[in-house]
């Protein structure tokens, strides 16, 4: 009897040990994730397909809150754009930040077919006062040149005491870069733009 039992528990510890052994094996096929090794450590990327296109989401946890960020472009990808050291810098006020203004020529839309939209969502995801914002800094879009009343005209001479300017700008090279106390994220086109603009994000958040 004393036998029977023990060949029985050997029995559920066998299976046990394959059904995990099974499940983990499933989990690796599944998973199209990895962890990918930035400057303030590890970060976990989900890699999903939305109908033809690529969506990377890097894991980051802050405060014991787990953020997501999704990217078109993998860290690999951005690595050789240059992105200047300690830009975080512009963005710190003595007396706090009251407003960032993101600003860009009028017919960047147009040369970009709209893609500059899909560059600033980069890192106005991270630095915003939405509920998924690490930063939670006011953020208002304006243009270089008047356009109307409700949108404000404003260019890196207007960084401030109080507040910052972030100048997106088509360019011979694809960077991030300031110039006094306004960064600037520079594009050779669309694309371009884009990775400057998640090398940016992906910065704001660790990984660079």
């Amino acid at each position: 009897m004393k036998k029977k039992t023990l060949l029985f528990i050997l029995l559920l510890i066998v299976l046990f040990i394959a059904s995990f052994a099974i499940t983990s094996i499933v989990i690796k096929l599944i998973d199209k994730g990895y962890n990918y090794e930035g400057k303030s450590g590890s970060y976990r990327i989900d890699v999903d397909k939305i109908e033809n296109i690529t969506i990377y989401s890097a894991h980051v946890k802050r405060h014991n809150i787990e953020y997501i960020y999704r990217f078109r472009n993998k860290p690999e990808d951005l690595e050789t754009i240059y992105l200047e050291e300690e830009l975080i810098k512009k963005l710190n006020r003595p007396r706090g930040l009251n407003i960032l203004y993101v600003t860009r020529d009028k017919d960047l839309g147009n040369k970009t077919n709209d893609d500059v939209l899909i560059a600033a969502e980069a890192f106005e995801a991270v630095l915003g006062t939405n509920d998924y914002g690490m930063y939670q800094i006011r953020i208002r879009n304006a243009y270089t040149t008047r356009e109307n009343s409700k949108v404000p005209k404003i260019s890196c001479e207007d960084a401030s005491v109080a507040d910052a300017v972030i100048y997106m700008k088509l360019g011979s090279e694809n960077k991030v870069y300031s110039e006094g106390e306004c960064i600037i994220i520079q594009g050779t086109d669309g694309h371009g733009l884009i990775k400057a603009a998640e090398k940016f994000g992906y910065y704001l958040i660790g990984v660079f």
